[in-house]
């Protein structure tokens, strides 16, 4: 082989700095969170983090007759990996919104996939070298790849616009700077380039940095792409032998100390695990139109209560009481079944902040 070219050892380091980091940043916010959505992106960032570094491979080689057949190998495996990537990165996105992968999310998989197949297609693969920035790259002459490849960004487009539109409005409610929409950014201008030969190169560089900022933000913030229409209207906290200790209203943002209710709830919940003969309590219940969803965590449960309580809302509570338990001793909660005031004031600052975080409602 011969010596590589500064490109291409350029692609390679940024490749292991940025998306390596988006790896490590999604994990991570994965394990916090425990949000399928973002499960479906981190498939995406290592499939994106094996793409660019095919396409580093492939840099490697100088342009020279003999090396075309295998920088053709490295950069058919590199535009699977990319198509695949940005399928299960574009679903984690999809789920976030609707909580599911509707047929929407059917459709691009099938779009995506035939891109994946297109690409394989050796005879249809122009080869092509750049000179001035000495990086290969491949034209596709298919018109079957154009056609395809032109609806699938059309969805996937559409996708994001819808998903901005909801991201926009929680950020006009959070009043923070979010850094991911530089990566929105990035990840847009790398799927628009393709079609300006003067870019080629720049592109190679978009896809890694994009996810490297997405990694970022949600290394700053593990709820930073999760966003939700609807919030709960009540959060409990009950013990883990079933003693209420606090009842929060989350509209009012106060605690409510008529427990009466919340025994009932408890109760009823008791009898329907005991009738249907299961070991664990049910974790939903529907009520008049309004869901009560038992989340399980250290010691303790959370019940959840809103017309809809959705994966984003029960990430943010996760994530809220694990702040709140890094930041107090719930030790003599065992022989109480209160908490004490400071801890009911942290409870509620801490909870109404990260319920916030993910809050997309429009406001008057």
């Amino acid at each position: 082989m011969a010596l590589a070219s500064i490109t291409a050892l350029v692609l390679l380091i940024v490749t292991i700095l940025f998306t390596g980091f988006a790896i490590f940043s999604f994990g991570r916010a994965l394990y916090i969170t425990k949000n399928k959505s973002y499960l479906h992106i981190f498939a995406g960032v290592v499939l994106g983090f094996f793409a660019s570094i095919f396409s580093s491979i492939a840099n490697f080689y100088p342009n020279e007759e003999i090396y075309k057949g295998t920088v053709v190998i490295f950069v058919i495996l590199a535009n699977v990996c990319f198509s695949l990537s940005l399928f299960s990165f574009f679903n984690g996105l999809i789920f976030i919104k609707e909580d599911k992968l509707p047929i929407f999310s059917y459709i691009s998989a099938l779009a995506i996939g035939s891109i994946a197949v297109l690409t394989t297609n050796i005879n249809s693969s122009n080869l092509l070298y750049n000179t001035f920035y000495s990086v290969w790259n491949v034209n596709y002459s298919s018109t079957s790849f154009m056609i395809v490849s032109i609806i699938t960004q059309i969805i996937i487009i559409t996708y994001f616009v819808l998903y901005l539109n909801i991201k926009i409005q929680k950020l006009k409610n959070y009043k923070r700077a979010d850094i991911s929409f530089v990566a929105i950014l990035c990840l847009a201008l790398w799927m628009l380039s393709t079609y300006f030969i003067e870019l080629r190169a720049l592109r190679f560089f978009l896809f890694p940095v994009s996810f490297g900022l997405f990694g970022l933000a949600v290394f700053l913030d593990p709820l930073n792409l999760l966003v939700t229409n609807e919030l709960p209207s009540e959060i409990i906290l009950v013990t883990k032998y079933g003693q209420p200790m606090l009842r929060y209203n989350v509209q009012n943002k106060r605690i409510d100390r008529n427990i009466a209710e919340v025994r009932l709830l408890i109760a009823g919940n008791k009898v329907i695990s005991d009738t249907v003969k299961e070991d664990e309590s049910p974790i939903n219940l529907i009520m008049r139109n309004r869901e009560a969803k038992i989340i399980e965590l250290n010691n303790f449960y959370i019940i959840s209560i809103g017309t809809k309580i959705n994966n984003n809302v029960v990430s943010a509570i996760r994530t809220a009481f694990r702040d709140f338990e890094s930041k107090t001793d719930l030790e003599y909660v065992t022989s109480s079944s209160v908490l004490n005031e400071s801890d009911e004031t942290l409870f509620t600052n801490i909870f109404s902040e990260h319920l916030i975080r993910i809050d997309g409602r429009k406001t008057n």
